[in-house]
């Protein structure tokens, strides 16, 4: 189905964050004074809700379709032709799933920011950020064509590194990551600055969006498409062509190289340092970061491509299958590895990074199950890849709930003016509504029959079970060892 209102709603949602954020950015450049910039703060959080209520809409008024809004850009001569780059929407099952969640949270947390950053030294600079940093990834999530998603794509990278590094004067110790004071081997600091994490942060992003990019590319000149969901009237990847030019091993090379920036965006290993130091940046920064926007666009972007393949009937062909069985490898590694830097470590914000890293690597790698379970989902004219499903209905529970455990954990390193786990079962009773906040986050995450997280991590268990016999044991005593040490780091988390 082609909507034409589409186009009016999707520029109204990504544009109206941005353009009420940019009062507050330019009265910032001239006057720096917190108290008198903190009322245009508001508009930009009405920008946000102009968003979330448009994505409300959109998940109301198209629950069961397919609608997409394409007009040509540009037209890309090739050595076989030439290739059209559209503006393109899609709302499916996952785009307007997504996006709701996307809109909704970046819309609370920019509430709870109104307070938690009334007095910043830099109050233009983070909501004009803030807020350009969800437009973006409402853009990545509604794109149809692959070089106009990743226009958005590249925005959250942007973003995040001017976010990350907020408090750049690396003058407050509490907006540190580490102990500082303390010395690693070869007397290397046991601290990372805003400054550094920025930095770091945006290296490490780069490195996967270039191979991406060039993979795009490829993939348009090679299929004669960007658009990843057909729509009527506009052709989409001929994934059958590319990878019959291509063969096995190149269709390997390809896949992997545009698999390098859902990798690095989602800290994947070995790409998965950048994701811990990343905390330095405000709580806001990192309850929205961790939750649906950053670091799920890499899952998102992968399973949107693995909608994609399977449409056209390919996700079972020899150089896919093999990319894929490096994706549950590499997924569910990056689990376990999470799972055990959050055990290790006793800094609040950073133990929730490492579960987070720990949630994205079970994300990816039950996605990558989908060519070796054939069991599909009808949901209206949508037809979802069980492990697809599986993945995404974690990422919704993770999302949720992970966005909340950050506010809180921001809350208490204001009151007990510590990063570090402190604190006991008096500071819960005088902090009853973060208390319980917390519990019911870390028990609907954690699987606690019958909260919606038992149900989701038994679905994540019976995908990887029938899938044992095609990937090896080996992936399922990694996801199993990963699940273990997830529950355990949940024990880090003290009131």
């Amino acid at each position: 189905m082609f909507s034409s209102s589409l186009g009016e709603l999707m520029g109204l949602m990504l544009l109206s964050p941005i353009i009420l954020a940019a009062p507050i950015a330019i009265y910032w450049l001239f006057n720096q004074d917190p108290r008198k910039a903190k009322p245009l703060a508001y508009l930009a959080v009405i920008g946000l809700g102009i968003s979330a209520i448009i994505a409300t809409y959109i998940e109301v008024v198209f629950p069961w379709e397919i609608v997409a809004y394409n007009i040509p850009w540009m037209i890309l001569p090739t050595s076989s032709g030439s290739i059209t780059i559209y503006v393109s929407f899609v709302v499916n099952f996952l785009s307007r799933n997504m996006g709701l969640l996307t809109a909704w949270l970046a819309f609370i947390i920019g509430i709870y920011s109104l307070d938690y950053l009334a007095n910043d030294y830099r109050l233009g600079w983070f909501w004009f950020f803030y807020n350009l940093f969800a437009a973006s990834m409402l853009l990545t999530v509604y794109a149809n064509d692959l070089l106009f998603m990743f226009i958005g794509w590249e925005g959250l990278g942007f973003s995040s590194w001017a976010l990350i590094g907020h408090w750049y004067k690396d003058d407050d110790e509490l907006s540190y990551v580490g102990r500082f004071g303390e010395k690693l081997i070869l007397d290397k600091p046991a601290w990372t600055t805003p400054s550094y994490a920025a930095y770091r942060a945006i290296a490490t992003i780069r490195f996967g969006d270039m191979p991406m990019l060039g993979a795009i590319a490829a993939i348009g000149i090679l299929g004669g498409s960007l658009i990843l969901t057909p729509v009527s009237g506009v052709s989409a990847i001929n994934w059958s062509r590319v990878i019959s030019t291509l063969g096995i091993g190149g269709t390997v090379a390809l896949l992997l190289a545009f698999m390098l920036g859902p990798y690095t965006k989602s800290a994947q290993v070995p790409f998965n340092d950048w994701l811990l130091t990343a905390m330095t940046g405000p709580t806001s920064v990192s309850a929205l970061l961790h939750s649906a926007t950053m670091v799920a666009a890499g899952v998102y972007i992968f399973m949107r491509l693995t909608e994609s393949l399977y449409a056209a009937g390919v996700i079972t062909y020899p150089g896919v299958e093999i990319m894929y069985l490096v994706t549950v490898y590499v997924g569910l590694l990056t689990a376990l590895l999470g799972a055990l830097f959050a055990m290790m470590i006793d800094e609040r914000k950073v133990i929730l990074a490492g579960s987070t890293m720990s949630s994205l690597g079970f994300m990816m790698g039950v996605t990558a199950l989908t060519p070796f379970i054939p069991q599909v989902i009808h949901v209206g004219e949508y037809i979802v890849p069980l492990a697809v499903l599986v993945a995404f209905s974690y990422l919704i529970l993770h999302a949720l709930s992970k966005a909340t455990l950050f506010l809180v954990s921001g809350h208490l390193i204001h009151v007990t003016h510590t990063r570090f786990n402190m604190g006991n079962l008096e500071l819960g009773r005088r902090m009853k509504l973060a208390f319980y906040a917390t519990l019911a986050a870390a028990i609907s995450l954690g699987g606690v029959p019958p909260l919606a997280g038992y149900w989701i991590h038994a679905a994540m268990d019976e995908v990887a079970t029938e899938t044992i016999s095609v990937v090896g044991y080996g992936a399922y005593i990694l996801m199993l060892l990963a699940s273990l040490a997830t529950w355990l780091s949940w024990q880090g988390l003290h009131p």
